[in-house]
């Protein structure tokens, strides 16, 4: 007889540790991803720095120096709000998938790379935010990172057995709805960048109130799926 959660064709495959009821498995997978989501939002403030300290003598030297690297500080509040973004949506998404398989784990470390990464391009957007290429990059990469989280999520929606009980269809609709909209709107916004350098960072401001504008057109549902009661034996 097959293990709750997993279909009887997979039971044999996954093994007893494995799909919904290996709660150790599944708390190392969300423990691990919050880890590098950490480690990724902290690092962000390493890539501002002082264009060259040992020039600064006096108030307005230090003055000039901090208004001069303002775009650092720009491009760290909008990586912070991102990073902070796909967590929240990660978060939501773990609050529906309730087991895994090897996929997913492979699905979730590429989601993870791309998070990881974050605080370079960040940097360089930071101090070359007048060049276009180093906006395109920028966008381009929170774009990816956003398509690998929309991939790993419609990966587990189509495979039941992955997803809570209370899970329905609808909600699985708006959720694609939510994780693809601001991986659309950073990749709509690299043309941008040879426009006017200004115009990217105006685009990327609009990702989280279209996400919030189509939340409340589609509806939302902050219910937490119950977990699939463990089986006594």
């Amino acid at each position: 007889m097959g293990q709750p959660g997993v279909p009887p064709s997979r039971a044999s495959k996954t093994g007893p540790t494995r799909g919904a009821h290996d709660s150790l498995g599944f708390e190392r997978l969300v423990f691990f991803s919050d880890a590098v989501f950490a480690i990724a939002i902290t690092l962000l403030v390493i890539e501002i720095r002082l264009p060259d300290v040992h020039r600064i003598f006096d108030d307005q030297g230090l003055v000039d120096a901090l208004v001069t690297i303002l775009p650092g500080y720009v491009s760290y509040i909008v990586s912070f709000v991102v990073i902070g973004s796909l967590w929240l949506k990660h978060h939501d998404m773990f609050r529906m998938i309730r087991g895994y398989d090897a996929r997913l784990l492979v699905l979730n470390l590429v989601f993870l790379l791309f998070v990881a990464f974050l605080p370079f391009p960040t940097g360089i957007v930071g101090r070359y935010h007048t060049l276009p290429i180093a906006e395109a990059f920028y966008a381009l990469w929170v774009a990816a990172a956003g398509f690998a989280k929309l991939a790993m999520w419609k990966y587990a929606a189509h495979r039941k057995w992955l997803l809570g009980r209370g899970v329905r269809r609808d909600e699985i609709t708006r959720a694609t709805v939510r994780y693809a909209t601001p991986a659309v709107v950073f990749l709509a916004s690299v043309p941008l960048a040879w426009a006017h350098w200004l115009a990217p960072i105006l685009a990327w401001g609009l990702a989280p109130l279209a996400s919030m504008a189509l939340r409340r057109r589609f509806g939302g549902d902050d219910r937490i799926p119950p977990r699939p009661s463990r089986r006594r034996r």
